[in-house]
Parts: structure tokens; sequence; C-alpha cells
């Protein structure tokens, strides 16, 4: 029960987290730091609490030591997701369906420094793998002791919130989850999921990386 309650409550706190803190779109310079530095203080709390006082071991939470191994396997699931992603927006292209540019989502970005930018990155990488993978992913497969329905409920968990921006982004959304998840079932290690995280966020940020240094 406890496991239950630990994998399906940790997705909605999050999502009021998320809720409580500024728009890290509109918000001020100072707003966006504050709620960066929230979403990737808390999510750390919450991992050192289920690694020392949950049901859940540290190994089955990914907290295994760093391998040079999980730089390749990051970055080869990076290179997948957004293959995935890329072939899943032809197919909805193909379809009719409009699936929002990535210079719509991200483009207010580009006034903000840069250092803020990245700030944006890894505060969305930490706080979602260490609630999508690193906790839901063990805690499900610990209370129903399937791997196949952990994968497909921190999938379905990750990729809802992203409807705001638009419902042809679900399938996509869901297509990159499924990597992740599976990465994080086959090397239990978080560095490789938030490696893969990190690089396949950075990509559609580039234009407005680039942007903001000159």
């Amino acid at each position: 029960m406890i496991c239950w309650a630990i994998g399906l409550g940790s997705p909605v706190g999050l999502y009021l987290l998320i809720r409580l803190l500024p728009n890290g779109l509109t918000a001020s310079d100072v707003q966006i730091l504050v709620r960066q530095v929230a979403l990737i203080a808390i999510p750390i709390a919450w991992l050192a609490w289920l690694a020392t006082c949950s049901p859940l071991s540290p190994t089955a939470i990914g907290l295994a030591p760093p391998r040079w191994g999980d730089l390749g396997w990051g970055a080869g699931a990076a290179l997948t997701g957004i293959a995935f992603a890329v072939a899943t927006s032809m197919v909805l292209a193909a379809w009719g369906f409009a699936v929002v540019a990535n210079e719509q989502v991200y483009g207010s970005l580009a006034t903000r420094p840069t250092w803020l930018i990245l700030m944006i990155v890894v505060g969305a990488v930490i706080s979602e793998e260490v609630v999508f993978r690193a906790t839901v992913i063990p805690a499900i497969e610990a209370a129903s002791s399937s791997t196949a329905l952990a994968i497909a409920v921190s999938t379905a968990a990750f990729a809802l919130p992203h409807i705001g921006y638009g419902i042809a982004k679900l399938p996509i959304t869901f297509a990159g989850g499924l990597v992740l998840g599976g990465i994080f079932v086959w090397r239990r290690s978080l560095f490789t999921t938030v490696i893969a995280h990190t690089l396949n966020n950075l990509v559609p940020l580039s234009p407005v990386l680039i942007r903001s240094l000159s």
C-alpha cells in the first residue's frame, strides 16, 4: 500500500509544486531562479528520503555509482528519443495534427541569461527524472511485481502534464518517456536517464541558447 501511494502520489506532488511556483516562461529572472532551485532541491531531498526511509532500496531507485558507460548509454537513449520524436511528429503531421513548434514554446527564453536557460533545463530534468523514473517505476514495480506496468504508469504520468502544449505533444512525449523508462529499468541508473533527458532537452533549446549568447 505504501509503494502504491509513493508511486501514484509523487507525480501529483510534482504537479502541485509546479503549479505553486512562478511560470517558467513568463516570470522574472529572479522568480525563475527561485523556481528552478526549488525544482532541484526538493526532488533531491525527496530522493534522499526514498533512499533512507522508504521501502525502496537505493539500487532500486537508480542510485548506483556512476559508470563511464552511462555517458554512452545516456547519449544513445537521447538519440533514440529524438528519432522517435521526429518520426512521431512526421506521422502526426501526415495525419493532419498540428504540432506546436519548439520556437513557440521556448522562443521567449531567448532574452534570458544563458545560465538561467541552463538552470531551466537542469530543473526540469532533475525533477522529472527523480519523480517519473526513480520514484514511480520502482514503487509500482514493488507494489505490482510488474515492470511493464511500472513503465506504462511512469510514461503516462510523464506525458500527461505536457498536454498544455497541444494534444499532438502527448504521443511525442509518450515515446520519449518509453525510451527513458526502458533505459532506467535496463541500467537501473538515474545518472543515465539524467544524461539522456538533458541531451534530449538541449537539442530543441539549442537555437535559443545560441541567440542568448549573441
